[in-house]
C-alpha cells in the first residue's frame, strides 16, 4: 500500500510540473502580437539585411540597393556605431520619407569635423584635396564620399597587404569597368583599363602590388590620395617608383613607420617587406659584392684570353723553329 501511494504521489508531481510547463509555453506563444520591437541596429537590419532590398531610382540603373550585410557592417570601421548616429532625423518612421533616403542628406564631415575626433585634421586635409579632384571638378555634388566609399563596409588598413591593394583598386575599377555604375555619373564611355594602360609592362604585376591612386593622385601636400588628377598628369615614368627615392614611400608605404627604411643593409627596407622593386630596394654590401664579382669575371675572361694568345704565339714560334 505504501509503495502504491508513493508512486501515485510521484505521478501527481510529474503531472503538475508538465501542466505548469505547458501553460508557460502556451502563454509565450499567445504573446506573439505583443513582442517588443528589437532595439538598436537589429531593428534596422530586420529590413536592410535583405539582400534584395532596394528602391526605384531616377538615375540610370533603375534600382538603388539598400541592403546592408550585418556581418560586413560589424567588421567595418563604423561597426561599433548605431545606425542612428548617421541616419538621425526622419528614419524612425517606416517607410522612410523619400527626401531622407538619398545620400545627399548625409555628410561624412558631419562627424569627421568633430573637434573631439582623433582624425579631425586628416579629414580636413582629405576634404581639401577632394574638392580639387578631377571627379568633383567635372561632376560637382553628383560625386561624393559615398561614390567610392561604402560606410557600411569600409575598413581602414594602414599596413600594406595584397587585400588592401586589391580593395583600393576595386574602388576605381568598380566604376570605370562598370558601364551601369558609370552611367550614373556621365555618358562617357571608357575603354578597358588593359587598353588605356597598354604602355605599362607587366600590368597584372603592377595592379597586384600598386594602387591606382599611387599613380593617379597628387603628391603635393597634404598628399592624402584624394586629389585625383587628369590622366595627362598621372605618374608614367618608371623611375618615379623604381629609384632610391621611390614615390611609393610617400603614399602606399606612408604609414609603415614601424619598419626602418634601411633594414639589413637594404635601402627602403619598408618596400622590401612586400615587394622587390628594381632600383628601389638596394643593398650596398650586395652592390659591392656584385661589382667585385663582375670585375673578377672580366679579369678572368681577359686573363684566359691573354694566356690563350700567349700559348698560340709560342706554338707558332716553335713551328717556325722546327721548319
Amino acid at each position: 500500500m505504501k509503495r502504491t501511494a508513493s508512486l501515485a504521489s510521484t505521478h501527481l508531481i510529474l503531472f503538475l510540473l508538465l501542466t505548469v510547463l505547458l501553460a508557460n509555453v502556451m502563454a509565450l506563444y499567445g504573446q506573439t502580437a505583443e513582442v517588443a520591437p528589437r532595439s538598436g541596429n537589429d531593428a534596422c537590419f530586420r529590413c536592410h539585411a535583405l539582400s534584395t532590398l532596394g528602391i526605384r531610382d531616377t538615375a540610370p540603373g533603375g534600382i538603388r540597393n539598400l541592403s546592408v550585410a550585418p556581418q560586413e557592417f560589424g567588421h567595418s570601421i563604423h561597426g561599433d556605431l548605431q545606425c542612428t548616429h548617421c541616419h538621425e532625423q526622419g528614419y524612425d518612421a517606416w517607410p522612410h520619407a523619400q527626401e531622407r533616403t538619398g545620400v545627399g542628406a548625409l555628410r561624412c564631415t558631419n562627424c569627421h569635423q568633430d573637434p573631439k575626433l582623433e582624425l579631425k585634421e586628416l579629414f580636413a586635409d582629405i576634404q581639401q584635396e577632394f574638392a580639387k579632384s578631377v571627379h568633383v571638378q567635372k561632376l560637382g555634388e553628383k560625386f561624393s564620399c559615398f561614390s567610392c566609399h561604402d560606410p557600411h563596409s569600409f575598413r581602414r588598413e594602414q599596413e600594406v597587404s595584397t587585400r588592401k591593394i586589391e580593395s583600393a583598386n576595386a574602388l576605381c575599377t568598380d566604376c570605370h569597368e562598370s558601364g551601369q555604375k558609370l552611367a550614373a555619373f556621365t555618358e562617357r564611355k571608357f575603354a578597358p583599363i588593359e587598353v588605356t594602360h597598354a604602355w605599362l609592362p607587366n600590368q597584372d604585376l603592377h595592379w597586384e602590388h600598386v594602387r591606382c591612386v599611387d599613380c593617379h593622385t597628387s603628391y603635393e601636400a597634404p598628399n592624402t590620395s584624394h586629389n585625383v588628377l587628369p590622366k595627362s598628369q598621372a605618374v608614367t615614368k618608371c623611375e618615379s617608383c623604381h629609384s632610391q627615392n621611390s614615390v611609393l614611400l610617400a603614399k602606399l608605404y606612408k604609414y609603415e613607420h614601424r619598419e626602418s627604411r634601411q633594414r639589413m643593409g637594404f635601402l627602403n627596407g619598408t618596400l622590401l617587406n612586400d615587394a622587390y622593386i628594381i632600383g628601389s630596394t638596394r643593398n650596398s654590401v650586395l652592390d659591392a659584392v656584385s661589382f667585385a664579382l663582375f670585375g673578377l669575371t672580366l679579369v678572368g675572361i681577359g686573363g684566359h684570353g691573354l694566356l690563350r694568345w700567349m700559348g698560340k704565339k709560342k706554338r707558332e714560334a716553335a713551328k717556325e723553329e722546327d721548319a
